[in-house]
């Protein structure tokens, strides 16, 4: 209902039914109308349970996927060798296509 409001407000004021000092009012006077549980629950809904999980998923983040300098080095030396057994077999395949 309070949605519909603004929206309907929203449309007069963009149709020039009304001024934009009107809509304003309106607006408040509708949200003035929204009790201070639904206020609350909105809130919870869209600012504090998101910041609950992300700062869970922040902390498992942090406690599983550890990078250090070795893991790096590690990880770069395993994807350059996998580069050279592929290079490998592409010169190996291309050798046996140009001697049929």
């Amino acid at each position: 209902a309070i949605t519909n409001g603004i929206s309907s407000l929203d449309q007069a004021a963009t149709s020039g039914d009304i001024t934009n000092e009107q809509m304003l009012s309106g607006i408040n006077d509708l949200l003035s109308q929204v009790p201070e549980s639904k206020k609350l629950a909105l809130i919870a809904c869209m600012c504090i349970i998101p910041i609950v999980f992300m700062t869970v998923a922040l902390i498992l983040f942090k406690k599983k996927f550890i990078l250090t300098t070795d893991k790096f080095e590690q990880i770069k030396e395993e994807i350059y060798q996998r580069k050279l057994t592929e290079n490998v077999k592409t010169v190996e395949t291309s050798e046996v296509i140009t001697a049929e």
